[in-house]
């Protein structure tokens, strides 16, 4: 029985790998339905979009903790209210919503100004998250990530008939810009890597001396194993030490460049509230700056 499932799987795999792909240049956002630049695949030719411009994720913070510790229609109002919000503020700053997976959101720009859009777009979505919807659920916060770029879109799915007909089709993205921006959402807001200060006396041939040394999570094993393998090291302790979080905005060089270009007199960039982000964000291989804004009202 399962062959009539798997074969027909495995020849439509072999079409799609044989089938050439063109992308033409747009500077407008795709949909799914509209564009007749955009195909799906049929075993000859599938057309793609290339498009350059801002890409921005949001997702909630802690959310386990809320799924923890509320009821099921609380958790419901909550997700409802934050992706009610997030649609409603991407339409006001010229986003179009791409992408919503649970509390996940992506959110692409048209190109013109979008530096400024996707930028504003985060502080009115930061501002509501840690000023309204925090008032009704403690500890409410978003972490959001911005990256500008070229990215490549093209429709996946299956025509099928019957009300199940969009639910079977969608874009895909896909390009560096996709994967720092949502990169960049896992690590806003949230805490920084731990680091931890060995205290330590190093026994030499000329005395005693005592070392203080600092590790992440992996170095910290690593250092206690060759510690452990020999005799002239004694620790004394181990301490954590607070590195704080990162803000809950995180946009990488281009977009900050980008930003200062378009609107100069901007009050977050004269006064400075970006500031670069040091860290480790494994596989953002750019200058990444951040802040926390909200609107004054």
């Amino acid at each position: 029985m399962m062959k009539n499932l798997i074969n027909p799987v495995s020849d439509e795999i072999d079409k799609i790998f044989s089938t050439k792909f063109t992308y033409t240049t747009t500077d407008s956002v795709p949909n799914v339905e509209s564009n007749t630049d955009l195909t799906y695949s049929n075993g000859d030719v599938q057309k793609g979009l290339e498009l350059t411009t801002c890409v921005l994720f949001v997702d909630i913070r802690n959310s386990v903790k809320i799924n923890n510790e509320h009821y099921t229609h609380v958790k419901g109002r909550i997700y409802t209210s934050f992706v009610s919000s997030v649609l409603r503020i991407a339409k006001y700053h010229h986003g179009y919503v791409r992408n919503i997976i649970g509390d996940r959101v992506m959110i692409v720009f048209e190109p013109e100004e979008c530096f400024k859009n996707a930028v504003d777009c985060a502080v009115s979505i930061n501002h509501v998250a840690s000023k309204i919807i925090a008032k009704k659920v403690s500890g409410f916060k978003v972490g959001i990530g911005i990256d500008y770029g070229t990215m490549k879109v093209y429709k996946v799915g299956i025509i099928t008939t019957g009300i199940e007909n969009p639910e079977n089709k969608n874009l895909v993205w896909i390009g560096d810009p996709v994967n720092f921006a949502s990169r960049l959402t896992d690590i806003a807001g949230k805490p920084m890597e731990k680091k931890y200060r060995i205290k330590r006396i190093l026994k030499t041939f000329l005395g005693a001396k005592k070392v203080n040394d600092e590790f992440n999570n992996e170095a910290l094993v690593s250092s206690l194993k060759s510690y452990d393998s020999y005799d002239f090291s004694s620790i004394q302790s181990i301490d954590e030490i607070n590195v704080g979080a990162y803000n809950n905005i995180l946009i990488t060089e281009e977009v900050f460049e980008g930003l200062k270009k378009q609107d100069p007199n901007r009050n977050s960039i004269k006064k400075k509230f970006w500031t670069e982000a040091n860290g480790d964000f494994r596989g953002v291989d750019k200058k990444v700056y951040q802040a926390s804004l909200i609107w004054v009202m």
